[in-house]
Order: structure tokens, then sequence, then C-alpha cells
């Protein structure tokens, strides 16, 4: 029997998740996210916006006994405002660093805090992006926010002996992050062609074979510690 804590639940990836993880009627889910799309009795919905700090700093973590292991899945991000450095707004920096990094590294704080002294087995999974790696033009806070949470994640593990903190990037995926490039101008993204020929040619992967395979890690952690990407 499982907990999960996952963020991002209300479409693509995170959706996909909670949905495969419920087929199993022992689990339990606390899934956070503004919006809810999901009804089920082992499925408890936390409406939170990630963006606002003032939400995460009053979010109480729940009391989870008996359970044999208990995963906090970072899946929520935002690609940001999509335009270069001096032409964004002051809170659109804001929002993309709370999303894609504070708020993911609060949460992650708050889980080892809160159930440090907790005997079930403690996963953290960290969904990232290629783009931590390299820079993209008029991904700025994208990339530079996903770079920290690497590093996040990274610290993590060497900080706790009791912790198994992973950092997955899942590659392009058919999730509204997607959609939201696409819908970008030229002007604001010169790569947006290439985008949305990925979508025209059906190179997106899909959200539930996606979450099938990160399932398939998180129950096999320690296999795929040094793993970063599907």
């Amino acid at each position: 029997m499982d907990a999960y804590i996952i963020t991002g639940t209300s479409s693509g990836i995170g959706y996909s998740l909670a949905n495969l993880i419920l087929e199993k009627n022992e689990n339990k889910i606390f899934g956070i996210s503004r919006t809810n799309k999901i009804d089920h009795i082992n499925y408890n919905h936390i409406f939170l916006d990630l963006s606002k700090y003032n939400q995460i700093e009053n979010l109480k973590l729940p009391i989870l006994k008996g359970f044999d292991k208990i995963y906090l899945i970072n899946n929520a991000g935002w690609i940001g405002g999509l335009k270069p450095i001096g032409r964004l707004k002051n809170k659109e920096i804001l929002n993309s660093y709370m999303i894609n990094l504070v708020a993911p590294c609060i949460l992650m704080n708050y889980f080892i805090k809160f159930y440090n002294n907790n005997n079930a087995t403690k996963i953290i999974l960290n969904i990232n992006s290629g783009a931590s790696r390299y820079p993209i033009p008029s991904w700025n806070t994208y990339c530079s926010s996903k770079s920290g949470l690497k590093m996040i994640s990274d610290c993590v593990n060497f900080e706790n002996k009791n912790i198994i903190s992973l950092n997955i990037c899942p590659g392009k995926v058919d999730t509204n992050m997607q959609k939201e490039i696409r819908n970008s101008s030229a002007e604001d993204f010169p790569g947006v062609e290439n985008y949305r020929d990925f979508y025209s040619n059906n190179n997106l992967k899909s959200p539930n074979k996606i979450a099938k395979k990160l399932l398939f890690i998180i129950n096999n952690p320690k296999k795929y510690l040094n793993l970063n990407k599907l």
C-alpha cells in the first residue's frame, strides 16, 4: 500500500500517472493543482496555485501511516513567458521560477521534514527537461529553473541517506505545454516551426506511455538513480 503526493494532476503526465496508480485500489493519491478532473475514492485533491507563495506556505501535508512507500512527484511545470530576456514581464519571471523551482524545492523541504521519522520508503521524483542542460532561445526562465531543479534533486541524494531522489527528463510529450509552445509566434520564439512539425509529424510521446515508464521507474528506484532521460 503506497501513498503519492503529485503536482499537476489536472492534465498531461500528472493526470495519466494518477489514473494509472489508482488502478490499484489500495494506493492513495494526494493531487495538487488549480483544477481537478479525477473522481476516485482514493484520490484526494488539494486546490493550490504553485505560483502563489502564500498558498504553498500554508500547505499542510497529509498524515500518512501504515504505507510501505511514500512518494513526492514534482510534475507541474510552466514553459514561461517564451520571450527573450529584456522583453519578459517581471510576473512571468517570478511565476516561472515559482512553479518550476521554488515550489518543488519547498515541497521537498516539507516532505523530508514531515516524513523524516516515517518508516516507509521515501521517494522523490522530479520531472525535468532536456532544456535543463542547454540554452534554448526564449526559454530562458524554463531552462534555468529546470537546471536548478536538477541540482536540488542531486543535493537531496547527497544530504539524505533515507531518501531516494530521481530526476527524469521524459522528452517531448503531447501536453498543454507543447500546445502553448506551438501557439507562440516566431517573433517571440524563433524555433516555433520545429515544434509545430513535431506535432504534425506525430513525434510527440503520449502522456499515458510516459506515465507507464515513470511508474515502473519509481517502483524500482534504486536501479534508476543515474537515469536522466527516457
